[in-house]
């Protein structure tokens, strides 16, 4: 409760809990909280992570320098004091078999473009329990982010996902492109949805930017954005949920009196990855029917 008040978060009490104005799913009580739209919660350590998408070592430096979080907003000027982060990729695997059977089979992504990511370094298997790791570089091209997504599915459950240590969540996960339009994603795999769906039409996939957040912030768009002076167009493609519209909103209007034509691209259902799979299910449904017919 201290830290939201002195950061000036909009808090309405609701009996013996508070709700913050912007989210009204996410409930304080005490030194504790619960976002019960997302399904996760934890202390003030896990709020700096979760819901404010900071690294680690960022969060702990923050709580414990009195909440001076704008000294701290941007993980390069927390790099630039000197503070080691500990960030390291994990260990690559010999081969990117499970990844790429995860990623095509059961998330529907396109082949060729599984392929090229790993070509570019940007995606690859984990030596340890064979994780998709999707990699975010800055503009020298060193590894400054990573996350992970599991590729074993147990009893319904959502896979594994978790971000590196020591991450730069301002730089994303991102299929480069060469025209003036960027799409924006909150997660790499609804990028890689998104390009997929581009190439079943017939389109160019290769032609726009696709980034991911890595959750919400947009910490990642606006390193992205310095570092491409070309891209005059956004459009945000956030999850179809509370969260994602009311982000694209506020996403929208901020970035509409910067300069840039802005559009929001909601996806038809939750994110792209499950239109893109549920496309899919229509589209064999409909195969079979006509086979049946004749």
């Amino acid at each position: 409760m201290a830290y939201l008040k002195a950061q000036g978060y909009n808090l309405i009490k609701d009996g013996r809990t508070y709700r913050l104005k912007e989210h009204d799913s996410l409930v304080v009580k005490g030194n504790m909280w619960y976002w019960f739209s997302r399904g996760f919660g934890g202390t003030a350590l896990q709020f700096l992570t979760q819901y404010e998408q900071r690294s680690l070592p960022e969060a702990v430096n923050i709580l414990a320098n009195g909440y001076t979080a704008s000294s701290f907003y941007s993980s390069n000027s927390y790099i630039e004091k000197g503070v080691a982060t500990d960030f390291r990729l994990p260990e690559k695997n010999s081969s990117c078999l499970r990844v790429f059977a995860y990623l095509n089979r059961i998330r529907g992504i396109d082949g060729e473009i599984i392929h090229t990511l790993i070509e570019q370094g940007k995606l690859y298997e984990s030596r340890i329990y064979n994780n998709c790791v999707f990699v975010g570089y800055d503009i020298e091209g060193v590894a400054r982010y990573a996350t992970m997504r599991g590729t074993y599915i147990l009893n319904g459950k959502k896979p594994f996902r978790k971000d590196i240590d020591g991450s730069d969540k301002s730089c994303g996960f991102l299929i480069e492109g060469s025209s003036d339009l960027v799409y924006v994603f909150e997660s790499a795999i609804d990028a890689m949805a998104h390009a997929t769906l581009f190439k079943q039409s017939g389109l160019d996939w290769q032609k726009d930017a696709r980034l991911s957040l890595g959750g919400v912030s947009n910490k990642a768009l606006e390193r992205f954005l310095l570092n491409h002076p070309n891209i005059n167009r956004i459009s945000f493609c956030l999850d179809n949920d509370d969260a994602g519209r009311s982000y694209c909103r506020k996403y929208a209007d901020e970035y509409l009196n910067k300069g840039y034509a802005v559009n929001i691209e909601l996806p038809g259902a939750k994110d792209y990855n499950e239109e893109l799979l549920y496309i899919a299910k229509t589209q064999r449904g409909t195969m079979y029917e006509h086979e049946h017919e004749l």
